[in-house]
């Protein structure tokens, strides 16, 4: 698997952000607060929609903790609240198909959805290596 393209939307301090990755490396520097470790755990959401098809693996999907949060005033106070829905979207190749798939959170209660889709459209709605019949391990 290669991810190319990496676009966040309400993911930790991005409220719409994306990423584009050399083919061959990529160093991600910045300074303290800048957003290093929320583009690595955005990668391991992307990346974990390949476990969704093999069975006994749990994939890692959008914790509550990665939706992003912004102040809202209400009279004298000020509350600080999750703004959803948040999203991960990839974009990619997989044994040189290239497809593009996403993970989302609609609400801090509801179900993390996500789809996969090829230059043919969608191809999935639930386990990215089952719906593809992709081999976790060729």
């Amino acid at each position: 698997m290669r991810i190319d393209r990496l676009t966040v939307r309400n993911f930790r301090k991005f409220e719409e952000t994306t990423f584009e990755f050399h083919p061959q490396f990529t160093i991600l520097v910045g300074d303290n607060g800048a957003g290093k470790t929320a583009v690595l755990d955005a990668l391991r959401v992307g990346a974990g929609a390949y476990l969704l098809g093999v069975p006994d693996m749990k994939a890692p999907s959008i914790k509550r903790e990665y939706v992003r949060r912004e102040t809202r005033r209400n009279g004298e106070f000020s509350t600080f609240e999750p703004v959803t829905p948040s999203k991960v979207r990839c974009e990619g190749s997989v044994h040189d198909t290239e497809f593009f798939w996403h993970r989302k959170l609609t609400s801090l209660g509801g179900r993390r959805r996500g789809s996969v889709c090829g230059t043919s459209g969608i191809a999935s709605t639930g386990g990215f290596a089952r719906a593809n019949r992709i081999q976790p391990f060729p």
